[in-house]
């Protein structure tokens, strides 16, 4: 969220020193950082609201100690209350703005029982909410975990779910970037249902569905639906190239504060790094197992 001095009230005007912004936006990362782990560890439903709260009361404690040591080295007790009271009404004041972009954070993580076909129910409800475009990027790294039944069949019946929707409405762009490591062909970090997913994707032969290809540098996954929903897979690193699922972050963002940092690093990937590919060229050895979607 952009917050300038003349969107709230006069005493943001604060910020506007450097090395203050600097400063809160430095402890704020860390403290954000920190309270998204806590929901990662503990499978809450968060609200950002309260995220920034937490961010800009730790960052005002900056902004008190550098304004104290740089213009102030005796200061008064009543200074120092008003000073607090002020810091409290900033804090009220940006919560509010906050609340009002509507925005939600859920987590679900993928250790609770039913855990893996919760995340993938989850998530096939926020795509089949898509009016024009589902855009993905998928992870260098290959789901190396021991298969568990629940995460198979949650994932296939997320794959035929998102195959059927955008089959339905022709008008909604999908677009997949699959990440692939140096030396390595794509059939190479994919098992067989995403080999047969990619697949029958190609095989509807539509314009607005398309599949690229980029060298791989994001070891993450997500998915964004209209640039207001973002499915953030967390993934944890297992040796060289393998990964295991913990868990995911399903955010609703109807003004676009957290999606459209994605969003551009999408596009960005997509439009300079990437290349077209033929996927039942690249997947052949898959093609075996396919079910025809005609």
């Amino acid at each position: 969220m952009s917050l300038s001095a003349e969107e709230l009230p006069s005493k943001i005007a604060i910020l506007k020193h450097q090395r203050t912004v600097h400063a809160l936006w430095a402890v704020g990362g860390a403290v954000l950082g920190a309270f998204v782990h806590a929901a990662v560890a503990s499978n809450v439903t968060v609200t950002l609201a309260v995220a920034g709260s937490v961010v800009v009361v730790s960052g005002l404690v900056l902004v008190l100690l550098e304004l104290n040591i740089a213009q102030q080295v005796d200061v008064q007790a009543d200074k120092v209350d008003s000073f607090f009271s002020k810091m409290s009404m900033l804090r009220d004041d940006i919560v509010q703005v906050v609340r009002q972009e509507r925005m939600t954070v859920h987590y679900y993580k993928a250790a609770d029982e039913g855990g893996y076909r919760k995340i993938y129910e989850e998530a096939l409800k926020a795509v089949r909410g898509a009016k024009h475009s589902v855009h993905a990027l998928t992870s260098y790294l290959l789901d190396t975990d021991p298969a568990e039944q629940d995460d198979r069949d949650g994932k296939q019946a997320y794959f035929e779910g998102l195959i059927d929707y955008i089959k339905r409405h022709p008008e909604i762009a999908y677009h997949r970037l699959l990440q692939y490591q140096g030396g390595k062909e794509l059939d190479q970090i994919a098992d067989q249902q995403y080999a047969e997913h990619y697949l029958q994707m190609d095989k509807l032969r539509r314009s607005n569905v398309v599949l690229r290809k980029m060298r791989g540098t994001r070891p993450t996954t997500f998915v964004i639906v209209d640039e207001t929903t973002l499915l953030w897979q967390i993934n944890a690193v297992q040796g060289q190239s393998g990964m295991k699922v913990l868990g995911m972050f399903i955010i609703t963002d109807p003004a676009k504060v957290i999606t459209n940092y994605f969003v551009r690093e999408f596009d960005d990937y997509w439009n300079n790094d990437s290349d077209r590919i033929n996927v039942q060229q690249e997947f052949a050895r898959f093609l075996r197992g396919l079910v025809s979607v005609s």
